[in-house]
């Protein structure tokens, strides 16, 4: 090797080694980490902070709506995924308005179609029966309970009895069922481990961090070109060696 060349490969060599110092350190720490990954426990150490819970898009404690509870009864809706005394029932709802109990049956409101759910004691199976709402009135706006115990709802001008659809020609007065019943922190945290379980395992995030898929595409690429740089650096300072050993 000439020696304007080999200045020029050492020059390299000393520069790209400082440019990938941090990367190469952060990825040696995190190897050893998932190398050890027994000893420090990362299999059964869980995170559950909202950040971390969104970026894995798991549900996060603001996603956890509890709109009945009372007589040993509980209804929540976990993001989009409903359920009943923490037994699961159906997901795919949204914009919801109110979500009763009437007669045994989950009844569930939403802005565009209403979904009376029964328990099929037989099957064990809760099964759905969904009504479009959109052939008879506009987006429903409140839900509520007359005095007589009867279920109304509203949209933007009108009032409907719900087991009819008929339209109350004058306004009532209801107890308006609207209002979310609030828990405190642990029961929420309870609800979202029956949904999810405990949270994202700090094995999965350092498995995550160390080939790159945590932060996303840019730190990849970095991966990918200090792995590029790491085999330059190793077979230049194998070459330097070797040169120095002949002479």
């Amino acid at each position: 090797m000439k020696t304007a060349n080999k200045l020029k490969v050492r020059k390299y060599h000393k520069y790209i080694g400082f440019i990938f110092s941090l990367l190469f350190i952060y990825l040696s720490i995190t190897g050893i980490v998932l190398l050890y990954a027994d000893k420090f426990n990362l299999s059964n150490v869980f995170i559950n902070n909202s950040i971390i819970l969104k970026k894995y898009n798991l549900a996060t404690p603001d996603d956890v709506k509890v709109y009945y509870k009372q007589n040993n009864i509980e209804v929540v809706l976990v993001k989009n995924y409903l359920y009943y005394n923490k037994q699961y029932v159906g997901d795919g709802f949204s914009n919801i308005v109110n979500i009763l109990i009437y007669d045994n049956n989950i009844i569930v409101f939403e802005k565009s179609r209403i979904i009376d759910i029964q328990y099929d004691v037989t099957e064990g199976i809760f099964v759905k029966n969904e009504v479009n709402i959109k052939l008879n009135v506009n987006d429903i706006e409140d839900v509520g309970i007359t005095k007589e115990n009867n279920i109304v709802f509203k949209d933007e001008s009108d009032y409907y009895y719900y087991d009819s659809f008929a339209k109350i020609k004058n306004k009532i007065f209801y107890s308006s069922k609207s209002n979310l019943v609030e828990i405190d922190n642990t029961a929420t945290l309870e609800h979202l481990y029956n949904h999810q379980g405990a949270g994202v395992s700090l094995h999965k995030i350092f498995t995550e961090l160390h080939n790159g898929n945590f932060i996303g595409t840019i730190l990849k690429i970095l991966i990918f070109i200090a792995s590029i740089a790491l085999i330059f650096m190793t077979t230049s300072a194998f070459l330097f060696g070797l040169k120095r050993r002949k002479k």
